[in-house]
């Protein structure tokens, strides 16, 4: 989700994956947990140039920026505008190579637009 701009995945993305699901579908998502990241930086356990690096991708080719991070609640409330359910965090600030990962479980509810 960290690939595209937040316009756009709440005017087009996040609704037409969620028309592929059935009612009650599951749309698992792993992002960076940007609060996690920040945390370590304020800790001093990571650097600035490695917080930049691992929010922002490397730039090194098309295809790895990141367009935004989501801080927990944020991407819960995304969530819910879009038509999901969702309940706690099955991960936060679980290590993924240089960086840390949320993860979440959404169900597609009866509401936006079915």
């Amino acid at each position: 989700l960290e690939h595209f701009k937040e316009p756009r995945l709440k005017e087009s993305l996040l609704p037409y994956w969620r028309s592929l699901l059935k009612p009650g579908g599951i749309f698992r998502i792993i992002v960076p947990d940007a609060e996690g990241m920040l945390q370590q930086y304020a800790n001093s356990e990571i650097s600035f140039e490695h917080l930049r690096l691992i929010t922002f991708g490397g730039q090194d080719y098309g295809g790895n920026y990141h367009f935004t991070m989501f801080s927990r609640d944020g991407l819960r409330t995304l969530l819910a505008e879009c038509g999901f359910e969702t309940k706690d965090y099955s991960a936060v600030a679980r290590p993924n190579g240089d960086c840390l990962e949320m993860e979440i479980i959404a169900k597609k509810t009866g509401k936006p637009s079915d």
